[in-house]
């Protein structure tokens, strides 16, 4: 049995795209030369599924993570939001894990819960059938790329 791993982008009319994996990193790397226009200004959601593999063909959904991306208005992710999300959210899972976790905490320390739960979302059920299906490829959807005209081939 293998894992692969799918991400996906949720717009604010529900259309559901496919982001290659090695795009995302690419604007979170550079996100001035990997603008997604159609974005701009927004606040789109992201989800990350790890998906189990039998015979190369998916089976079952092993783990889904919700996101929230930020957009400026020129289209381009805001990568320094998107790392103070994952950041507050690994502190608090890591709190959690270690026992130093504190209910009872002054509102000061608050703050680390704020910043993580306006990184994340969670999809309604109907929703979660669908990211579900998509992952195990019983429905299709759009992959998104970041065109820039037409493409050449290399030259030899």
């Amino acid at each position: 049995m293998a894992l692969s791993t799918r991400m996906f982008l949720l717009d604010q009319a529900d259309r559901l795209y496919r982001l290659p994996g090695a795009l995302f990193e690419r604007m979170l790397r550079d996100p001035g030369g990997h603008p997604v226009r159609q974005f701009s200004g927004a606040r789109i959601r992201m989800i990350d599924m790890l998906v189990q593999l039998e015979n190369r063909q998916p089976i079952d959904v092993a783990w889904m993570s919700c996101h929230v991306l930020t957009f400026d208005a020129s289209g381009c992710l805001d990568p320094g939001a998107f790392e103070r999300h994952q950041r507050a959210r690994a502190d608090l899972g890591l709190a959690a894990l270690s026992g130093t976790f504190d209910r009872s905490a002054s509102v000061v320390d608050a703050a680390t819960h704020f910043v993580a739960r306006g990184g994340g979302w969670t999809p309604s059920p109907g929703m979660l059938q669908r990211l579900r299906d998509v992952g195990l490829g019983k429905s299709a959807c759009a992959r998104l790329s970041l065109r820039r005209g037409p493409r050449t081939p290399p030259s030899r």
